[in-house]
């Protein structure tokens, strides 16, 4: 391994943080083009790695907490008291983390949905489950999902940003008839 990639690399990691034995925050920052160069990060049971270009470079091997599961790992990151999603997938290695904005990322275990109307044999539960905690989806209400509502054109249009992690600032937002809704940054 490059000695000089490793050095650049551990400079990126400016926190890992254990918020508790399932969770924990991970943050990368610093030069604006070495993090351009960041194609992901896996964090399984062997630590976290770091991919630059096509070479991994393990960050650490002593991981911040000791009970997560990362086959069963969720990524979400806490803004304006909001979590929003953060691009990753789960898989036999662990979970990889793609996504372009690698600044206070909280990884954490996946939770059980806590829709009252998406009962457990439904067909559609474990698709609930899983856009729910990729926060895609948050629900009508904070107990109800409201699964044989038709969906909006707002609904969908925030499921999809939030999937690719698009939003948009107060500044920014163009259409009118959006502003100050609920769906407005997405």
């Amino acid at each position: 391994l490059d000695e000089e990639l490793k050095t650049k690399v551990d400079s990126l990691v400016t926190s890992i943080t254990a918020e508790s034995q399932k969770e924990f925050t991970l943050s990368l920052g610093g030069d604006q083009e070495d993090l351009q160069h960041v194609t992901d990060v896996v964090v399984n049971k062997d630590g976290i790695f770091i991919t630059v270009g096509d070479e991994q470079v393990k960050v650490t091997d002593k991981l911040p907490t000791t009970d997560l599961d990362f086959t069963n790992a969720r990524v979400l990151r806490l803004v304006d008291n909001k979590f929003l999603p953060v691009n990753h997938y789960v898989g036999g290695e662990g979970l990889r983390i793609t996504s372009g904005n690698l600044e206070q990322i909280i990884v954490t275990s996946k939770v059980n949905e806590p829709f009252t109307d998406v009962k457990e044999d439904a067909w559609h539960h474990q698709y609930v489950e899983e856009i729910f905690n990729y926060g895609f989806t948050q629900g009508t209400t904070a107990t109800t999902y409201s699964p044989n509502n038709a969906i909006t054109r707002a609904e969908f249009a925030a499921m999809i940003a939030r999937a690719f992690e698009l939003t948009a600032k107060d500044d920014q937002v163009t259409f009118e008839d959006v502003k100050g809704k609920w769906y407005q940054d997405e």
